[in-house]
């Protein structure tokens, strides 16, 4: 039978961290035999609870700080800016308190079953919580009381059992294919290693591969139901155009842009506004581009495929984006990119390594389906256990 309680029913403790004038920096001191560690957001972000080098005295901790000590099997849980991300503290933890900006909780284990909790959490009570936040600058999680006030669905505890062990089977699932994603990933960048240490060539200014190199339209481009393509740096992922974030502009703007916004069929687009250093290849020549994707037009010693992988490879994200210009919006100059040094084999050796990332991209098709198809039936479990 599954009953609805109050949140606060199904806790030993709660309570948010203390004020901030009781944990300003200038009362922090070097860690020592007597001192407590001031568990901060990154821990509970990072999954790590060693991470951070903030203490305060012992003296200090029963004068002001007693009521906030973590002890092992507590939950700590970010109020501030990135919301609700948490962890579970270990046995071993090192002794201290929470900061203010930290939700410290004990569950009743004896009522509910901390994985169950941890789905709960991040699957109702979280949104619950979120639309609940207040100061549209700085978002905060709601107060401790309000959060023990929210009704939650609290099954018999065997049926909880039940529920944490088959959703975290599936997440277990959803991690292993994500992983083999890395790997394969890797694998790319590992083989590309491997390959140009046999080749035999110099590192040559990019600029003797392309015969143009240019940007978008700066100009803003009307919507359209139907039309050519317009696309922006955010419509470049993995690889490819994704055109399912894309929009279609009329006919007569893209008739009017002048030919360095429209690129032809095996130009390299280059996102070099915002989101820095994503590369696709041209497959359709009815699309425009704005100023945030550069345009890269290969001459006959490369190939755009490959010119497109070798540009995703780290050690060029790296070049690419080291001297990145701009304030909150990062810019990569396309003069500098002209100029970056890339080491390019010949035709015969592209080719082999193209095959290579094709055979590769045939498994990450497969292992993509696969986390597909867990991540549904991850999303049907949730619905029906919490929707």
């Amino acid at each position: 039978m599954t009953r609805i309680v109050k949140f606060s029913e199904c806790v030993e403790y709660m309570i948010k961290g203390p004020f901030g004038s009781d944990m300003k920096k200038s009362l922090y001191v070097p860690k020592g035999d007597n001192t407590y560690k001031v568990y901060i957001q990154g821990n509970a972000i990072q999954q790590d609870e060693a991470l951070g080098d903030y203490y305060v005295s012992e003296e200090y901790f029963h004068d002001k700080l007693e009521r906030f000590e973590v002890h092992p099997g507590d939950y700590i849980i970010t109020c501030d800016g990135t919301l609700g991300k948490f962890i579970k503290l270990s046995d071993g933890i090192e002794r201290g308190v929470i900061s203010s900006s930290l939700l410290l909780l004990k569950l009743n284990e004896e009522i509910i079953n901390d994985k169950y909790f941890e789905l709960l959490w991040e699957h109702t009570m979280l949104a619950t919580l979120a639309s609940q936040a207040r100061n549209a600058c700085l978002v905060h999680l709601p107060s401790a009381k309000a959060i023990g006030d929210l009704n939650v669905k609290l099954p018999e505890m065997s049926e909880q059992l039940a529920i944490a062990e088959k959703a975290f089977s599936v997440k277990r699932n959803i991690a292993y294919r994500e992983k083999q994603q890395e790997l394969l990933d890797e694998l790319i960048k590992a083989r590309f290693v491997e390959l140009s240490s046999e080749w035999n060539i110099k590192e040559t200014p990019l600029c003797d591969y392309l015969d143009e190199i240019t940007y978008g339209f700066t100009n803003p481009m009307p919507d359209s139901e139907s039309g050519p393509w317009k696309l922006t740096a955010k419509d470049i992922v993995d690889g490819h155009i994704n055109f399912a974030t894309a929009r279609k502009t009329t006919q007569e703007s893209f008739d009017a842009l002048t030919a360095k916004s429209k690129p032809v069929i095996g130009d390299v687009l280059l996102t070099k506004d915002g989101s820095l250093g994503r590369t696709a290849v041209v497959e359709d020549e009815r699309i425009c581009v704005n100023q945030s994707v550069a345009v890269l037009r290969c001459n006959d010693h490369v190939i755009p495929r490959f010119l497109s992988l070798l540009l995703q490879l780290p050690e060029y994200q790296r070049e690419m984006t080291k001297n990145s210009g701009g304030g909150t919006i990062k810019h990569i100059y396309i003069t500098k990119v002209d100029k970056m040094l890339v080491k390019i084999p010949t035709i015969h050796e592209q080719e082999r390594f193209i095959r290579f990332v094709e055979q590769v991209d045939k498994s990450k098709v497969v292992v993509q389906k696969s986390l597909e198809e867990a991540q549904l039936l991850f999303d049907s479990l949730m619905q029906e256990y919490f929707g």
